[in-house]
Order: C-alpha cells, then structure tokens, then sequence
C-alpha cells in the first residue's frame, strides 16, 4: 500500500499546475488526508468527501481574514501552544494512533489531492461544522447555526448569518 500512496503523490505533483510547490502541495494534502482519515474513517467515501469539503471550506473561511493561512493551520487551530479549543477533536486530545487501516489510507489521501485539485461539488452545501450524529453540542442546536446535510454518521451545519466569518486559525 504504501508504494501506491508514493505514486499517488508523485502522479499529481508532476501534473499539477498549481504555482504552489510539490512540497506545500503534499503537506496539504496529507493534513486534509489525517483529518477526514481520523474524523471519518468509517464513513465510506461518501463521509470522506463530506469531511474533507468541511475542512477546505473552513480554509476558505480563514483565507478571508488570514491570507497565507493553510489547511495544515485549519487542520490544527487550537491544538498548538497548549490551547484546548480545538476544531478538530482528534488533534487536541493527541488520539493521534498508528493508521490500521492502510487501504482506506491511500484511498483517503487520493481523495484529498482530488479535493484540492478539482474543487468538486460540496455535498455539504457550504458547511463549516460537523458533529457525530450520536452526541448533541450545544452550538448545533442554540440557533447560531443551520443543518445542510446528514451523511454517514455525522450531521453537518453552517453559520446561520452568512456573513459570520469564523476564526479558524491561530
């Protein structure tokens, strides 16, 4: 599996047009990859998409009031500098486990070269927050924000003023 995932990464770098380097290209997506592996590893590619629009609409959200703000930052907010405020769980309580599985690994990390890549259709419909469709916080049901999607096991939400820009990196 792991010769895949080298070929993977080699493949689009050489293709890419993007002007920024392979090595920041690579970074990105290996950030984008950890989040939707550790947050939705068990929802199919379906909830792999979902996770990983959610996260590149937070960098878009971050992008407006932080130009050189990258998904690595978003990925992170809150984990570094002893912060508890974390937006993505598995990066502040350090669950951070050996991936076990190797196959949805490499699946997951094509996908995430595939979102940055060709910005397909957000099946979240603009969301900048999910939760596990078995817990409950607070914010998901306070009126400061609007369900856009249920997929696999996760509900997703956006602001409910539009112009409500949250601040996702440090």
């Amino acid at each position: 599996m792991y010769k895949v995932v080298g070929l993977v990464m080699i493949a689009w770098v050489s293709i890419s047009s993007s002007s920024a380097s392979a090595e920041t290209i690579d970074q990105s997506a290996k950030c984008l990859a950890d989040n939707i592996y550790y947050e939705a590893r068990d929802d199919g590619r379906t909830g792999w998409n979902a996770v990983g629009h959610v996260t590149l609409n937070r960098w878009h959200s971050a992008l407006a009031v932080r130009p050189k703000s990258t998904i690595c930052d978003v990925v992170y907010a809150g984990s570094r500098h002893g912060h508890h405020h974390c937006q993505f769980s598995w990066t502040c309580h350090h669950k951070i486990k050996a991936k076990t599985e190797y196959e949805d690994a490499a699946k997951i990390l094509e996908l995430a070269y595939k979102l940055i890549r060709d910005n397909p259709k957000d099946p979240t419909k603009g969301a900048t927050y999910f939760h596990e469709k078995r817990v409950h916080p607070r914010w998901s049901h306070d009126g400061t924000a609007i369900r856009t999607a249920a997929i696999g096991h996760h509900y997703f939400y956006r602001p409910k003023h539009e112009t409500e820009v949250a601040m996702y990196v440090e």
